[in-house]
């Protein structure tokens, strides 16, 4: 399937599935959602995690100015979250690669990891704000501000335990409340969070429907290890006769014929019967242990993913605001208005770094005359990522938005209506927003490396050499942002479909600028891209004017073989274990190694999110301490959250003369991206 018919048909089943109602949704709607990227060609990955954990906060609040009238707060603050997540990854992995001249054939190149670790992030915020204003409440009834100006509410019930209790505690039982407020605020902040995973039993697949089959239980199930007991279960009833006579049961549901068994109590009954079973039968239950047993093992650190981020913020103006309550019984609606003139920045810095192995068993040599096993060696591939969110505008944000309660039943009458939408327009209308202020910037090396063998001898796998072999596919990737309404410009201006391109005027510092951010010397290489016609088709006429598209540009390293590598013994298993050095992204992006330009890509990001945190527990008080005002609040936090994330390539354009005459020789261009550098591979929380 091409590019072009890839992207409209990935439109309409998104569409598709959003029409859906939620009860109505199959597993497998799940999965072909999930896989909207697609696992047809090297490079492609797309991921999914979930967090569950607690958290804490605390702010101190001063106001200094108490005693001249003013309303000053002062604050610091900070928190900390910790959650276990689970994150799973699918990539494509090459269908062959090349060592010392043979071609390797590898037979099964789609990858699924399912990845265990800790989360946690850490924040600091301090803040100022100094307004004045007023607050007005008149009402009959119970009030929350607990002055006892009001006369108090005489309805009640009685409950279960015989006590009285008034209907309207803690409400107005009938007022009207408004207040205004404006002055100046400013804030700084810092954020860093943190994320190591690692696959005990990373797995892979030949073929696109059974790994869909496997991605559905995984996600069903939340892990490898509960899927692999699910495969030991449906084993054990299938020979339900060598194990006992009795069906097992994972879930629990309760059958007269089936018992319930956990981890170990499948690793017990396969040890306990595999021997007295038929050959073939004793050789699949030993391969269902050998996975089982993979769990209660500490990982050898061959697949894993580490992220980390720096996040500084902060933001300073004048502002104004209102609101406006009223309450009735047990109804209540409000409305409140901000506007806010200054400027709001925030630049963050991730690194991220993701192994996986593609492939460890006796590899098939390709040849004009036989094929034959060769020595069974372990190909893994690392990505180490260097990401640049920033933000910056200047101006005016307006907010609005009315509400109203009824029975506990909210509802919110301007955010996503149109009322919202009209504010979102004009907020873009009364800011400023430089684009070289406003995008992602990135650079991801790609390293694709055979692991060294342990030496004979050490039964811990000691490995003595301190370099590896890299393969052809090596390489980087340099990427940044850019709206497509500023690309169309370029397209508006200096193409017409009837004359073609203006090749003396296009050469201008617009297309400098991409060249540049793109590390590619040649600026007709940038203008080849351009000219493809799934590139101009899709930003002229199928991609929104405002959304944020990616250009990336990769590069096959040259003259370069190996790579240095890092060894340490783990103290609980000793073994040894063996990563790259943590500065070989250094190495490959450094001036003097030579880079040849292989392909400069279109895609685009697609992430959700979904956060569910709430707060378990608060505490707060004011209090004059020598006659200023002090405030304490304390939090107690659960955290939830999920998200999925990838990258769609839109449109791949290959400039090297070798990849270019191999796609254009084929029907498709899968053969080429097998010859290419894969493109990067972006991780963030």
């Amino acid at each position: 399937m091409s590019d072009v018919y890839r992207f409209k048909s990935l439109k309409k089943s998104e569409a598709k599935v959003q029409k859906q109602e939620y009860n109505s949704t199959t597993g497998q709607d799940v999965v072909n959602y999930f896989l909207y990227v697609g696992i047809d060609y090297k490079g492609q990955l797309q991921m999914a995690c979930v967090a569950k954990g607690f958290g804490g906060s605390s702010d101190v609040s001063v106001d200094p100015c108490v005693l001249v009238g003013l309303n000053t707060a002062i604050g610091v603050g900070g928190s900390i979250k910790v959650a276990k997540q689970r994150t799973i990854i699918v990539s494509r992995g090459p269908e062959e690669v090349e060592i010392g001249g043979r071609v390797i054939f590898i037979p099964q190149p789609i990858l699924v990891n399912s990845l265990i670790g800790r989360y946690w992030e850490g924040k600091a915020q301090l803040s100022i704000d100094v307004g004045v204003g007023f607050k007005a409440l008149v009402g009959v009834g119970a009030t929350k501000e607990g002055t006892g100006s009001y006369a108090k509410a005489k309805s009640s019930v009685t409950d279960k335990f015989g006590q009285k209790r008034s209907l309207l505690s803690g409400f107005e039982a009938v007022g009207v409340g408004a207040s205004a407020t404006a002055g100046f605020k400013a804030g700084m902040g810092y954020t860093y969070d943190h994320f190591y995973g690692e696959d005990l039993y990373p797995l892979s697949y030949a073929s696109k429907g059974t790994a869909r089959k496997k991605i559905a239980v995984i996600l069903k199930e939340g892990s490898t290890k509960t899927m692999l007991k699910l495969d030991a279960c449906e084993f054990i009833n299938a020979n339900v006769i060598y194990f006992g006579n009795k069906k097992m049961n994972l879930h629990g549901k309760f059958l007269w014929h089936t018992t319930t068994k956990g981890y170990k109590g499948i690793i017990g009954c396969l040890e306990q019967h595999a021997d007295k079973a038929p050959k073939k039968v004793k050789e699949t239950a030993y391969l269902h242990l050998k996975k089982l047993r993979s769990f209660s093992k500490k990982g050898d650190g061959t697949c894993f993913l580490r992220l980390s981020s720096h996040k500084p913020e902060g933001k300073a103006g004048l502002y104004a605001k209102g609101t406006l309550t009223a309450q009735a019984c047990v109804a209540s609606a409000g409305a409140n208005a901000e506007a806010f003139a200054g400027v709001i920045g925030s630049y963050k810095k991730a690194y991220a770094r993701y192994q996986s192995r593609v492939f460890t068993a006796p590899y098939i040599v390709r040849t004009s005359r036989r094929q034959k096993d060769v020595k069974v060696k372990t190909i893994l591939t690392t990505y180490d990522n260097e990401i640049i969110y920033s933000t910056f505008h200047l101006g005016l944000d307006l907010s609005l938005d009315a509400n109203f309660n009824v029975f506990g039943y909210s509802k919110s009458l301007a955010k996503n209506t149109g009322l919202g939408k009209g504010l979102e327009k004009v907020n873009k209308k009364v800011q400023y927003r430089p684009n070289r202020l406003n995008q992602i910037r990135y650079k991801t090396a790609i390293a694709t490396w055979v692991k060294p063998e342990p030496v004979a001898g050490f039964k811990s796998g000691k490995i003595t050499k301190k370099k590896v072999n890299i393969l052809p596919d090596t390489g980087v990737a340099y990427g940044q942002s850019f709206v497509v309404g500023n690309l169309k410009k370029l397209f508006d201006k200096y193409y017409a479909p009837s004359h073609g391109w203006n090749e003396e005027a296009v050469n201008d510092s617009y297309v400098k600028i991409i060249a540049k951010a793109l590390r590619v010397k040649k600026v007709e290489d940038v203008l080849k891209f351009f000219k493809n016609k799934d590139v101009r088709e899709h930003i002229t006429e199928n991609l929104p004017l405002d959304m944020g598209v990616l250009l990336e540009a990769t590069y096959r390293i040259k003259g370069l073989s190996e790579l240095d590598i890092n060894m340490s013994k783990d103290k609980g298993t000793g073994n040894y274990l063996v990563q790259l050095s943590s500065d070989f992204g250094k190495k490959l992006f450094k001036k003097e190694t030579s880079k040849i330009l292989e392909s400069i890509r279109l895609r685009y990001r697609k992430r959700d999110l979904a956060n569910r945190d709430s707060t378990l527990f608060s505490l707060g008080f004011k209090a004059p301490i020598k006659e200023v005002q002090v405030g304490f609040n304390i939090r107690l936090e659960r955290v939830e959250r999920a998200g999925a994330d990838g990258i769609v390539d839109v449109a791949t354009v290959f400039i090297e003369k070798r990849l270019e005459s191999i796609a254009s020789r084929q029907a498709s261009q899968v053969p080429a991206y097998e010859k290419a550098v894969p493109p990067a591979a972006l991780f963030c929380q």
